[in-house]
């Protein structure tokens, strides 16, 4: 959320003489910063009725909020930028309505299947996508790297000790655990992969955390 204001705003003044204040409308814009571009400008617009009164105004009073939501990004296939994944995740799933714990969960889950493509499969940039639709989240993964299909079962045999077994397989079997389906295709030299969370079980998870005695 951008929010510009002129100086009308933070100084505007009631019968006393008192100012609104650049504090108080930081606190503001800080404290709302999830509400829509209009419902932030129409709180401060109330803030300065309801502080004002019906006290004369020295200086007009102009407000511009800009916000922007993304539903896609592109990022660099580089480790230095996943930490920009955080953000976006919880930017989508937040729209999806998904729970704290599901979306970090989910949020995991992308960083393991984006980190494997950093540093096994030599793109140069990864583009992710959110979509809400009959009841799931999907994000897509496309990435220009060489062909990879991290939905294939993992040929690891948890059955042998840890330090007698090849490395690998424990992601695969991770981005399993951490999300209700996953898609992959090769198309047009790229890799294409959906993870799927259910909105579904949301509901359902959250009914059954609620146990009556």
């Amino acid at each position: 959320m951008l929010f510009l204001y002129t100086d009308g705003l933070s100084e505007s003044k009631n019968s006393t003489e008192e100012l609104l204040g650049r504090k108080h409308v930081q606190r503001l814009a800080s404290k709302h910063f999830s509400d829509t571009a209009k419902q932030l400008v129409e709180l401060m617009k109330a803030q300065v009725h309801q502080h004002a009164g019906n006290a004369e105004q020295n200086d007009d009073i102009t407000m511009l909020a800009i916000k922007w939501q993304p539903d896609c990004m592109t990022i660099p296939a580089s480790m230095d930028d996943i930490a920009r994944l955080q953000p976006f995740i919880a930017y989508v799933a937040a729209k999806a309505g998904i729970s704290e714990r599901e979306a970090k969960r989910l949020r995991l889950a992308v960083e393991e299947a984006v980190a494997n493509i950093m540093n096994h499969g030599q793109a140069t940039t990864i583009k992710l996508q959110a979509k809400t639709d009959d009841n799931q989240l999907v994000l897509t993964i496309h990435d220009d790297g060489l062909p990879f299909d991290p939905t294939a079962d993992s040929s690891t045999d948890f059955s042998v000790p840890a330090d007698e077994r090849p490395p690998g397989g424990l992601g695969i079997m991770f981005l399993h655990q951490m999300t209700d389906g996953l898609e992959y295709q090769r198309s047009d030299g790229h890799n294409i992969l959906k993870i799927v969370k259910s909105l579904n079980s949301q509901i359902v998870k959250s009914s059954n955390s609620q146990i009556v005695k």
